[in-house]
């Protein structure tokens, strides 16, 4: 599979936004009561507290003392909170208060850099993110999404100097970057050896172009041969050598790159090793939400259901469709690990049973694992049915 071969089918510019705006009433309101209720106690755990501070030292414990969690609590905490605080104003309207959203807004775009301390290529003889360039590491990637699905759902409602303040961050920290450089390792043009972090990074930026540019085409025709250079990587059974877990941000963030380029006129479904990439958990599940473990992969992880239920209805497989439909979860269970607000926005706006249609078969429960199965695979259990094919498993280091 050959993404730059193809690029020149990228011709369609995208209209209007991936997901209701805050001014589409009707929409959030409709939402089930259950996801309400989800976010409700979300947003109620971060209200009223102020957004935590980033300290210098907090970046410097990485070298000085080996502790990530001291930057990255209250940064991942900052995010957690504007994300809240975007969903109160989504789910309340007009009477919500804008003046958190605006306050973590400029907090973040205050930040020396949006990179964590673990990427920010600190040393003990230069242990602060203090660069001229900015570092395009996997959160400042997501921070850039972050921003950008706040600009597009909020609108107007913000105020516009405040939008072209975070607009020029987002240009300046993730969007030109990945245009204009070619020595960030995980593009694949200075190291061959990729892994999850090519789509991760990739997904992100791609959706702030499409929230942000007129035109985010030419960011998708050079995602194009970063995604060929990381598809390279995988073999052809589609294994993911860091685990069921890590298939939500390696194959789960591919997808999310792919759908992108499929609205503006390139797809490629078709295409075998990308199948496979995407039922990698069916071969990987032991049933009842646990699956074969191995780097740093947990036995019973957060899988992201509605990407997997998604896959599903794409390649028309409805074991695939079905697993995602049981491991859905709540909404905010998205930003539990970091916050990836992409996936909250997907899960809310795609329901349980969109896809239904795009398989043929229908589904229902392993007997003894609970696991979803096929009525033509005769209950066998859906990480099993209709396949023997085995993945490839290796070690390597996580994000």
């Amino acid at each position: 599979m050959m993404l730059a071969e193809r690029m020149e089918l990228l011709t369609k510019r995208p209209q209007g936004t991936l997901f209701p705006p805050a001014q589409n009433r009707a929409a959030w309101e409709a939402l089930p009561a259950d996801d309400r209720m989800d976010m409700e106690t979300f947003i109620a755990k971060w209200r009223g507290t102020p957004y935590p501070m980033l300290l210098l030292s907090d970046y410097a414990a990485f070298v000085r003392t080996g502790s990530r969690a001291q930057c990255e609590t209250p940064y991942f905490a900052r995010r957690r909170k504007l994300i809240a605080a975007v969903l109160d104003v989504c789910l309340h309207g007009e009477s919500a208060d804008l003046s958190p959203v605006e306050d973590g807004l400029w907090c973040i775009c205050e930040e020396t850099t949006w990179a964590i301390s673990a990427h920010a290529n600190l040393t003990a003889a230069h242990p602060f993110p203090i660069s001229g360039e900015p570092i395009l590491d996997l959160f400042a990637a997501q921070t850039a999404m972050v921003l950008s699905f706040t600009l597009t759902l909020l609108g107007d409602w913000l105020d516009s100097s405040l939008r072209r303040r975070v607009t020029a961050e987002i240009q300046r920290r993730a969007i030109d970057p990945f245009l204009h450089r070619n020595t960030d390792w995980w593009m694949g043009f200075t190291r061959k050896d990729l892994c999850n972090w090519t789509p991760w990074i990739v997904s992100n930026v791609m959706f702030s172009a499409r929230c942000l540019l007129d035109d985010p085409l030419p960011v998708y025709r050079r995602a194009c041969g970063m995604l060929d250079a990381y598809l390279r990587c995988i073999p052809a059974d589609g294994g993911c050598d860091e685990g069921a877990a890590y298939w939500n941000m390696a194959a789960g963030s591919l997808l999310d790159c792919l759908e992108l380029m499929a609205e503006a006129g390139l797809t490629c479904w078709d295409e075998p090793k990308l199948r496979n990439m995407l039922r990698f958990p069916l071969l990987m599940s032991l049933g009842n939400g646990y699956f074969a473990n191995f780097a740093d992969c947990d036995a019973r992880p957060v899988m992201y259901g509605e990407r997997l239920q998604r896959a599903g209805e794409l390649l028309r497989d409805a074991p695939l469709t079905a697993m995602g439909q049981n491991l859905r979860g709540q909404p905010t269970d998205c930003i539990g690990d970091v916050p990836h607000f992409s996936r909250l926005l997907q899960r809310l706006f795609h329901p349980a049973g969109a896809g239904q249609s795009a398989g043929t078969r229908r589904t229902r429960c392993c007997r003894t694992c609970r696991c979803a199965s096929s009525a033509e695979a005769g209950g066998r259990c859906a990480s099993r049915a209709g396949t023997t094919a085995k993945a490839t498993i290796t070690t390597t280091s996580g994000h």
